[in-house]
C-alpha cells in the first residue's frame, strides 16, 4: 500500500481512509509480533543459553526500528491531530516505512544469504564504482567544453542550428 500513499491524495477520500486503516492494522500486527518475540527471547539478555536475545541480530534491530517508526507516526497522528503538521521532521520518518519489506527477508534464509552477500560485496566493488564515476566526470567535462551551450537553443532546423 506504500506506493499508493500520495501526499496529493484527498485525506477524506475512501482510498486514503483504507490506506490509513491498513497501516494501522499492519502496525498493530507488527507490534504484537515484536512484543511476543521480545518476551520469548528477552531484549538484551536471556537466561537460557541456547537462545540468542532479540536485539543481538542486526535484522531484529532493523525490525525493531521499523516498528518504532510506525508506532511513533501512529502516536503523532492520533495524539497531536492537525498539530502534527508542525513536526515535519517526524513526517519525514514516514519514508522509513519503506523498510518494512526487509522484514520478509528474515523469514527466508536463502534470501537472507543473498542480501547479506550483496551488502558484503558493496565494499569490494567500491573502487570500481569510484573509477567509473571518475571516467564519467572526465567525459562530462569534455562534453561541456565541446558543446559549449550549443543545445541551449532550438530552431526548426534542429538543435544548436542558428538561423539568420
Amino acid at each position: 500500500m506504500l506506493p499508493l500513499d500520495n501526499p496529493l491524495n484527498d485525506p477524506n477520500s475512501e482510498e486514503a481512509k483504507n490506506i490509513n486503516l491498513l497501516n494501522e492494522i499492519f502496525t498493530a500486527i507488527f507490534v504484537m509480533e515484536l512484543t511476543i518475540k521480545t518476551i520469548a527471547k528477552g531484549v538484551f539478555k536471556n537466561s537460557l543459553n541456547h537462545i540468542d536475545p532479540y536485539l543481538k541480530s542486526s535484522w531484529n534491530q532493523i525490525d525493531c526500528f521499523v516498528v518504532f517508526v510506525s508506532v511513533s507516526d501512529f502516536l503523532l497522528k492520533y495524539f497531536l491531530g492537525k498539530a502534527s503538521a508542525q513536526f515535519s521532521a517526524f513526517k519525514a520518518l514516514r519514508a522509513l516505512r519503506a523498510l518494512r519489506p526487509l522484514r520478509v527477508i528474515r523469514s527466508f534464509p536463502n534470501l537472507k544469504k543473498v542480501v547479506n552477500a550483496f551488502f558484503s560485496s558493496i565494499s569490494a566493488i567500491s573502487n570500481i564504482i569510484m573509477i567509473g564515476l571518475f571516467i564519467l566526470l572526465i567525459f562530462a567535462v569534455i562534453g561541456v567544453s565541446l558543446f559549449k551551450g550549443k543545445f541551449y537553443t532550438c530552431s526548426e532546423n534542429g538543435p544548436g542550428v542558428i538561423t539568420k
